[in-house]
């Protein structure tokens, strides 16, 4: 029999005030570190949006407490819906993961009333996919999934010290809200400092770092939309934000949406983005750009990101009119050697390649995609092996908690 671990500890929950910002924070304590601050912050003009509830803090730390196999005990009132749904969350966890177990999750008290928010709220980066949601919903005249509010986080993706990128980046998508006509929430959050030293963000904390951000926002939001990231069924459902999992945050008060999973991203590239001038001027896609400092381009147009960006708008002709980027012409140099994992990011260069040989244009760039590719090949070879072995044990996980389920 396991020894029990020393859990997750969350007490203090509260609403908090500084000189023009507002926040919910929460004091957490880690077998790993001190007691610290957890903090969700707004400013001071939208502290009337902040919930005073614990659930941001489970949605947080969730995760990290799977990811360690350590309970999470919260001193505050948790959802009750909350509570119930986190179950099926560890499982689909669990089967992406078959390394995990789920773990206990204990909460002072429980709640079960519910705020009277009425907006829309949808994350927003400026990224393709961000871009994608928000232009989307927001040509709908009526109907719940309307955006009537952007969310925009520093400290997901932008360290929250470097606040020379933050400045830039909140400006200039504030001024996409504006041109929309929707309102921008700005939110800073430390919340990577506790957990990325035992949950990987793109792969594991991700969907639960931004469920985290929407229920703090609660009094506000009654629905939250989750624009979609991976493309393809087997990477949209091993994703640490999918149409399986996301839905599993919503509480009696706040609904959470993934956004999008129909469309690959070339697809949104061409329904939605290649058409939006305000799109092709204020696309924020690089990943080199947002660690110190200010950028010395808003996108560089080297990194690996941009650059299967470049091939994805070259092929949705829509390159040339992009002004995010200083280039107009794809380097083929840099698509050749582009690194592609064969997991997740080779589906945008196959389909790429795909539309470029049925439509019989660019043959210069079909061989560079090719050339891509088949070094993507060459590294899933090698992980092959691995990946079958992982795809058995986490069906007969599936298969053995369905089997437990049911003999309940």
């Amino acid at each position: 029999m396991r020894a029990r671990k020393e859990p997750i500890r969350v007490r203090d929950v509260g609403i908090r005030r500084g000189d023009g910002w507002a926040e919910l924070s929460g004091l957490v304590r880690t077998p790993e570190g001190p007691e610290a601050p957890l903090f969700f912050r707004v400013p001071d003009t939208r502290a009337d949006a902040l919930s005073d509830r614990a659930d941001p803090f489970l949605a947080a730390l969730l995760p990290s407490a799977v990811a360690s196999g350590r309970p999470l005990a919260i001193d505050g009132e948790v959802s009750r819906r909350l509570l119930e749904q986190i179950g099926q969350l560890m499982e689909i966890w669990c089967w992406q993961m078959p390394d995990r177990e789920p773990v206990p999750v204990e909460a002072a008290r429980v709640w079960t009333g519910r705020h009277a928010g009425v907006a829309t709220g949808s994350f927003f980066s400026g990224g393709v996919d961000s871009f994608a949601t928000l232009l989307r919903n927001h040509d709908l005249e009526r109907g719940e999934n309307r955006i009537s509010h952007v969310i925009f986080v520093l400290g997901f993706d932008i360290d929250p010290d470097n606040e020379a990128m933050y400045g830039i980046v909140a400006d200039r998508l504030q001024g996409v809200a504006d041109a929309l006509g929707v309102r921008m929430l700005r939110v800073r959050t430390n919340m990577r400092a506790f957990t990325d030293r035992f949950a990987g963000w793109q792969y594991q904390q991700m969907g639960a770092g931004m469920a985290a951000v929407g229920l703090s926002l609660a009094p506000l939001l009654r629905r939250v939309l989750i624009p979609s990231g991976d493309t393809t069924l087997v990477s949209t459902l091993v994703a640490p934000s999918n149409p399986l999992a996301d839905p599993l945050w919503s509480t009696d008060s706040t609904a959470f949406v993934h956004d999008g999973c129909e469309a690959t991203r070339l697809q949104r590239i061409r329904r939605h983005i290649a058409g939006s001038d305000l799109a092709l001027r204020n696309l924020r896609v690089c990943l080199r750009n947002r660690k110190s400092g200010a950028p010395a381009a808003w996108n560089c147009g080297r990194c690996p990101k941009c650059v299967r960006t470049l091939v994805l708008l070259h092929v949705a002709a829509a390159l040339e009119r992009c002004t995010a980027f200083d280039v107009r012409a794809l380097d083929l140099e840099a698509v050749c050697h582009l690194e592609t994992d064969p997991r997740y990011s080779a589906s945008h260069l196959e389909e790429a390649l795909a539309v470029l040989e049925r439509e019989g244009r660019d043959p210069p760039l079909q061989a560079a995609i090719g050339e891509a590719l088949r070094e993507s090949r060459s590294l899933g070879k090698r992980l092959n092996v691995y990946w079958k072995v992982e795809l058995r044990r986490a069906l007969l996980r599936g298969w053995r908690q369905i089997v437990r389920r049911r003999a309940r």
